[in-house]
C-alpha cells in the first residue's frame, strides 16, 4: 500500500522564515502541526561540547524529568550523544538502534528512561560542517514508534533541508566550554588504571559485560576482572552502587 504524505502546509511559512533568519521563531508551530501531540527537542552538539537545546515543546513538568537532567551530566552516559559525536549520517534512528547491547538493563536505563515512561526516541540527524543538529522525538506510547518513523522519515529530506539552511549557520565560535570527563567529578577514578577507567565508562554507559569486550577486545573474563578491581578501588559493590557514585559527583541525586 502506498504510504500518504503528510500535509505540507505547516512548512510553507518556513520558506520565509530561512530568509530573515527566523527558523527557530516559526519552526515550533511547524513541528506541531506536522506532529501533534508529540514531544520534541532540537539539540546541536558540537566535539567535545556539551549539548545545548535551541528548542523544545516540552511542558514544565516533562522538562523538568528529562531535559534539564539530561543538560546537566546525564547527556555523558546517553547513547545519542555518542551517536552524535561520531558526525552520523543524516537521516532518522531510534535509540533502539543505536544504544549498546545490554543497554536496557543498565542502572541508567532503569532510572532515567524507564522513570520517565519513555518507550522509544527517534531522531533526525543533520551534519553541520562543524556540529550535527538533532531533533530528538520521544515516543511515550508502545504503538506510537512506527507510525512517528514513517511520518518522520516522509519530511525528513524537507526538515534537513530547512534546518541546514537555516541554522547552517549558527554563530560557534563563542567559548561553550569543554564537556566534561565521564568519570572526572567521580571520588577516587584517579586510582584507576586507565583499563579500569575505560571499563568503569562503558558500565556506566550501559555495556553488556561481552559488549564491552567487544568494544576494547579483550575477553569477557578480563572484563570481570577489571570490573572486580574497579569496583574495589571506588568501594562499591555493584552497577547500581556505580551509578549512584556517578549521579551524586554530577549532583544529579533523585
Amino acid at each position: 500500500m502506498m504510504s500518504v504524505l503528510p500535509d505540507l502546509s505547516p512548512l510553507a511559512p518556513l520558506v520565509a522564515a530561512v530568509r530573515q533568519g527566523r527558523l527557530l521563531e516559526m519552526l515550533d508551530p511547524a513541528l506541531q502541526a506536522l506532529f501533534p501531540g508529540v514531544g520534541y527537542a532540537l539539540f546541536l552538539f558540537r566535539p567535545g561540547c556539551p549539548p545545548s537545546c535551541l528548542l523544545d515543546n516540552l511542558a514544565e513538568t516533562r522538562r523538568t524529568q528529562v531535559l534539564d537532567p539530561y543538560l546537566d551530566g546525564m547527556y555523558l552516559l546517553d547513547p545519542l550523544y555518542h551517536h552524535a559525536s561520531r558526525q552520523p549520517r543524516e537521516g532518522v534512528v531510534s535509540l533502539s538502534e543505536i544504544m549498546p547491547e545490554g543497554f536496557r538493563q543498565s542502572d541508567y536505563h532503569r532510572q532515567y528512561y524507564k522513570g520517565i515512561a519513555l518507550h522509544d526516541e527517534l531522531m533526525l540527524c543533520c551534519n553541520l560542517p562543524e556540529a550535527v543538529l538533532v531533533l530528538s522525538m520521544g515516543c511515550y506510547e508502545r504503538p506510537g514508534p512506527r507510525r512517528l518513523r514513517t511520518r518522520l522519515e516522509s519530511l525528513q529530506p524537507l526538515l534537513t533541508a530547512f534546518l541546514v539552511e537555516g541554522l547552517g549557520n549558527l554563530n560557534l565560535a563563542g567559548e561553550q566550554g569543554a564537556a566534561p570527563e565521564l568519570l572526572g567529578d567521580l571520588e577516587g577514578s584517579e586510582a584507576l588504571s586507565p583499563r579500569e577507567q575505560q571499563v568503569a565508562q562503558l558500565i556506566l554507559r550501559g555495556f553488556a559485560g561481552k559488549a564491552i569486550a567487544r568494544q576494547l577486545g579483550i575477553s569477557p573474563e578480563t572484563v570481570k576482572i577489571h570490573r572486580r578491581h574497579l569496583y574495589r578501588k571506588l568501594g562499591v559493590a555493584s552497577q547500581a552502587e556505580l551509578f549512584s557514585r556517578f549521579l551524586h559527583s554530577r549532583g544529579l541525586e533523585r
